[in-house]
């Protein structure tokens, strides 16, 4: 497995953070997995150089992103994590496409640089 030092780093957009190449899911997350299996992954992942999750409100009903806060809360990762955004994908009627509005967008902790 690479270490930090060797994950390639790329622009997330044009002026946007590094994040890493390498991403993880997270919709399992309080699925499947409970507080100490998603704590295990996310230090993993962290020690690992992953600084990207892709999480969502929808997965779990929420308790998705729930669990990702409490593996990163405090400490030295979340000074690694770029800020984060979302988008709101509006109700998709037949015959149409559901179009995407971005709906926040914050920085992930203080520490974050955003």
């Amino acid at each position: 497995m690479a270490n930090t030092a060797d994950l390639e780093r790329r622009e997330l957009g044009r002026g946007g953070p590094l994040v890493s190449v390498v991403g993880l899911g997270t919709n399992n997350f309080g699925r499947r997995m409970d507080d100490v299996a998603v704590g295990s992954v996310v230090d993993t992942a962290l020690d690992r150089g992953i600084n990207l999750f892709d999480t969502a409100d929808i997965y779990g009903s929420g308790e998705s992103e729930r669990l990702l806060g409490r593996a990163v809360r405090g400490g030295e990762a979340r000074r690694s994590l770029p800020p984060s955004s979302g988008c709101h994908v509006g109700v998709r009627t037949p015959g149409s496409a559901a179009v995407p509005r971005p709906t926040f967008a914050t920085p992930s902790s203080p520490a974050s640089g955003a």
